[in-house]
């Protein structure tokens, strides 16, 4: 019951988010390990007239201007002077970068539910 509230809300901030949004929901564990955690996820608002991105995760905003966006589901963004590119394909997070940023750890991007599985059982 207590996880009851959280839930619902999100579920239901979930459904009224706008049609021009997506979110990307990963976790996280140190190489080696078998627990995994959650990261912030990520909302995605495409900005579809202007060709450009404005990422939102935990407070931080970040605008991404070098993007080709042909939909809500598949776009790309080039970032880091071009040493990361990302975006979505067919509706699928994907991102390739020329230096891992944290070489001990494995990320996995997952469903909302999933992520919400996870961030639950690590409390």
């Amino acid at each position: 019951m207590r996880y009851t509230l959280p839930l619902l809300a999100s579920l239901l901030a979930a459904c009224a988010c706008s049609n021009d949004t997506v979110t990307h929901y990963a976790i996280v564990r140190e190489k080696g390990t078998e627990r995994w955690y959650t990261i912030n996820p990520t909302e995605y608002a495409i900005d579809f007239k202007q060709q450009r991105v404005i990422g939102s995760a935990a407070g931080f905003i970040n605008r991404y201007d070098d993007c080709l966006v042909k939909s809500l589901d598949n776009w790309e963004c080039n970032a880091d002077n071009g040493d990361r590119v990302f975006g979505f394909l067919e509706g699928q997070f994907w991102e390739v970068a020329k230096h891992d940023v944290l070489p001990d750890q494995e990320r996995k991007t997952v469903s909302a539910f999933e992520w919400w599985r996870v961030h639950l059982a690590a409390k």
